[in-house]
């Protein structure tokens, strides 16, 4: 199973996690998750406290860093996005406690947090990250901030349950003149509908076990069934946790992991969280995203983006 994000090793699963980052574009992985409901104190989540990294920039090169069973997400089947077409985007790069370093995405839902996948975040140690930038070496583009908190679902307890698969990571300094995304509620169950039809954006690999890509890439998916993702991934998939899309040769991959499944259009509004998949793309096994509109996961995401 791979994470869509970050790429700390390789397997046939892939987690939309962090992607790994090292001396040339190299392949992410993707990860599986989703679930219920908790008690108000359990809301808080779980503090990490950050180190000021020194790097200079974000490198968008990926490293064997996220051995988690075979996690690799990115886009796949995309289109390159123009410049500025989706300015809550955010690209992030995580250096380990083991030395290694990793890619992940993100999105802004206020001036002051970003949304991002709890397993981009595991054994972090530093994270870098601009919001607002459409291709990572332009470094001109975007706000870029260095982050020392950041907090993660009580319940995320990691590979290979990746329920409560959502983290938020908080801003030393307000990103100013970009509109966050909304999030997406109770009411809005329709988004979800299998079907219907949702983007997810993102700088993984653009196939399974590539490479990374230097511009921001977007894809058209449809919703697939719960019932559908369960038969793919059996007791992997919770159907009160997670938001299944995609289709063959569609879907989100290594590097992709953190960034957001939305709705697009002039309120656009984030359903999911870019968390696992069996490869990418491939037949029978759409990708998986937290479900936002969740009830425990919803309420964890607006409590620590307020502290």
């Amino acid at each position: 199973m791979s994470v869509h994000g970050s790429s700390r090793g390789r397997g046939r699963l892939c987690f939309v996690l962090l992607g790994a980052i090292s001396a040339a574009l190299i392949s992410l992985v993707a990860l599986m998750q989703r679930d219920s409901f908790a008690r108000a104190d359990e809301h808080r989540g779980h503090k990490i406290t950050l180190e000021r990294s020194t790097a200079p920039a974000i490198r968008h090169e990926l490293s064997g860093a996220t051995d988690l069973g075979g996690v690799e997400p990115r886009i796949v089947g995309g289109t390159p996005v123009p410049n500025g077409k989706y300015p809550f985007m955010t690209i992030m790069s995580i250096e380990f406690t083991n030395g290694t370093s990793g890619l992940c995405g993100g999105s802004l839902i206020d001036p002051n947090s970003v949304l991002t996948a709890a397993h981009c975040l595991v054994n972090a140690q530093a994270v870098r990250l601009a919001v607002g930038r459409t291709v990572i070496s332009q470094t001109q583009q975007g706000q870029f901030r260095v982050p020392t908190t950041a907090f993660i679902h009580p319940q995320y307890k990691g590979f290979p349950n990746f329920r409560y698969d959502a983290a938020v990571i908080k801003l030393p300094r307000a990103v100013r003149g970009i509109k966050p995304i909304k999030l997406a509620t109770a009411k809005q169950n329709k988004l979800e509908s299998p079907g219907h039809r949702l983007k997810i954006a993102g700088w993984g690999t653009t196939r399974e076990g590539g490479n990374t890509t230097d511009r921001m890439r977007e894809v058209s998916v449809p919703v697939v069934s719960d019932r559908t993702a369960k038969r793919a991934y059996s007791s992997a998939y919770a159907p009160s946790l997670m938001v299944a899309a995609g289709v063959s040769g569609k879907d989100a991959c290594q590097g992709d992991s953190g960034g957001p499944l939305f709705q697009p259009g002039i309120t656009r509004t984030q359903v999911g969280i870019v968390s696992f998949g069996r490869g990418c793309a491939r037949p029978r096994f759409p990708g998986v995203t937290t479900e936002v509109n969740n009830s425990s996961i919803r309420t964890f995401i607006v409590n620590a983006a307020r502290r």
